[in-house]
């Protein structure tokens, strides 16, 4: 955090203190570098989805959101535990891509 016309300031919790080997009132000296390696998650489209937008011809209309979009409901499908509800929020997606809504929102 920026200190008026001096230098930054920067808040360290007791895990980044044990890790510098310092302690409260101690000045420290930190490397900050930023991380470069993104890490991209896949979600795999569930079976159930799958034949769902097969057996009504709405595979392409999936295709067409976009990728963030499909990301989101695929994070979302895949997060979810029970069959029934599963089933419930692919009635509401397939709904959704019937009337061609643009933004197409679960649950």
């Amino acid at each position: 955090m920026p200190v008026k016309d001096a230098s930054h300031r920067l808040f360290v919790n007791q895990q980044m203190m044990k890790g510098g080997k310092t302690a409260v009132g101690e000045i420290a000296i930190f490397e900050i570098e930023q991380d470069t390696n993104k890490i991209k998650k896949e979600y795999p489209i569930p079976e159930k989805l799958a034949e769902q937008l097969n057996k009504n011809n709405l595979s392409q209309t999936f295709n067409d959101l976009t990728a963030s979009r499909r990301k989101e409901i695929l994070k979302y499908l895949n997060y979810i535990k029970t069959e029934d509800a599963l089933l419930k929020n692919i009635d509401k997606l397939l709904a959704q891509l019937k009337e061609k809504k643009k933004n197409i929102r679960i649950p």
